[in-house]
């Protein structure tokens, strides 16, 4: 399985899918990499099918809260959010384990290779 991450622009999602999903707001006020990381079980450290969410579950932190900071770049450059992209990124990167299991649930693809171009 291949990641493709839905946040991210890169060239082989853009090819082969869409054009990259824009930031998500909680109706409880936290900003999100995309609509799907506001699923309640998503939220909470370990969700109902015994999947490890540490990632997404850290976005949810109170300090993170857009009432609680003076602008998005605040949050965007949190430890929390940096950590979920590093894991992104290497899921990328390297294997599709090392992402978060919401993104490897709905942004990996099967049978998918990475191109060298």
């Amino acid at each position: 399985m291949k990641l493709y991450p839905e946040c991210f622009d890169i060239k082989e999602r853009r090819e082969k899918h869409s054009a990259s999903k824009e930031f998500g707001m909680s109706n409880d006020g936290y900003l999100l990499p995309c609509c799907w990381a506001d699923g309640e079980s998503w939220k909470r450290p370990e969700n109902g099918h015994g999947h490890k969410c540490d990632y997404v579950h850290a976005l949810h932190d109170e300090e993170l809260k857009i009432e609680n900071n003076e602008s998005i770049e605040e949050i965007l450059l949190s430890d929390q959010w940096i950590n979920f992209y590093q894991a992104l990124e290497r899921g990328y990167k390297e294997d599709i384990s090392y992402a978060p299991k919401l993104c490897q649930y709905y942004c990996g693809k099967k049978n998918a290779t990475k191109s060298t171009t």
